[in-house]
């Protein structure tokens, strides 16, 4: 799964090794129940939580911190993301979140906004992590994003 990067915000470095300290095995992946949202509360309001459905891969949100939900002028909890941003799907960063999936990979990116949220913030900074009730069957993509503004100054 790979050690953070000497580049990734600290938040972003926190809920990695966080993630990474509630996996049972190194080949297992820990499920949402090994996670309590009291051990992190100064990253809830950076953190969203996906749904993975089948056939087809889709996603539904299931949480949305609240700098994320300001930042979107709207609640996402509960709504697909393809109703919601229905162009990233036909983006390249979108498909960390298949590999996610299916390869059990944590998916990182830092650069331009691709939701069309038409916000004051350009840049994030955002991680992937796969969550799985069985440790082996991703259910849920946990993910933590740090939104910019174009100074370069977190939100």
């Amino acid at each position: 799964m790979g050690q953070p990067s000497p580049v990734w915000h600290p938040k972003i470095a926190a809920i990695h090794a966080y993630w990474n300290s509630h996996r049972p095995a190194p080949d297992r992946l820990p499920g949402r129940a090994a996670l309590d949202p009291t051990d992190i509360p100064s990253l809830l309001p950076h953190i969203f939580m996906l749904d993975v459905l089948e056939r087809p891969l889709r996603f539904r949100y299931r949480l949305v911190g609240s700098k994320l939900v300001m930042a979107g002028g709207r609640e996402l909890t509960g709504r697909l993301m393809e109703e919601v941003h229905p162009n990233l799907l036909l983006t390249e960063p979108y498909a960390d979140y298949p590999a996610c999936v299916r390869e059990h990979r944590v998916g990182w990116r830092r650069g331009g906004t691709v939701f069309d949220w038409g916000r004051e913030h350009v840049l994030i900074e955002r991680i992937v992590l796969p969550l799985a009730a069985d440790s082996r069957s991703v259910d849920i993509i946990l993910g933590l994003s740090v939104l910019f503004d174009s100074a370069g100054h977190e939100l």
